[in-house]
């Protein structure tokens, strides 16, 4: 019987570190780092990548008002918008989750 409260004892005392620690967390973040780059991010990152070599190698044989670099300019800007777009999609997604008048950590707190 007194194993039994004792190791009661024990999982409240682990419960009440691991509730503590939880309230010190942010509900929820954001990090960019925690947000992977879905498959249109890659491929927009492969796009500006392929679009800054053709424009590095059109500017060393046209000037920069020449319709080619114009040309190439504007699908730079238009492949960051949509990349914009896209992160901005992404990270929308993490808002708005219903939470009520309680935490996670309030919960496990409980006896």
């Amino acid at each position: 019987m007194e194993d039994n409260k004792l190791a009661i004892y024990k999982i409240k005392a682990s419960i009440n570190q691991i509730a503590s620690q939880l309230k010190s967390m942010p509900k929820y973040q954001k990090a960019s780092e925690q947000i992977k780059d879905n498959e249109m991010i890659t491929s927009l990152k492969l796009t500006l990548r392929d679009l800054y070599l053709s424009l590095a190698e059109t500017k060393t044989k046209y000037t920069k008002e020449h319709p080619s670099v114009v040309e190439i300019e504007n699908k730079i800007s238009q492949a960051k918008e949509l990349m914009q777009k896209e992160r901005d999609d992404e990270s929308g997604r993490f808002e708005g989750f219903p939470h009520g008048d309680r935490g996670c950590a309030d919960r496990l707190s409980e006896d």
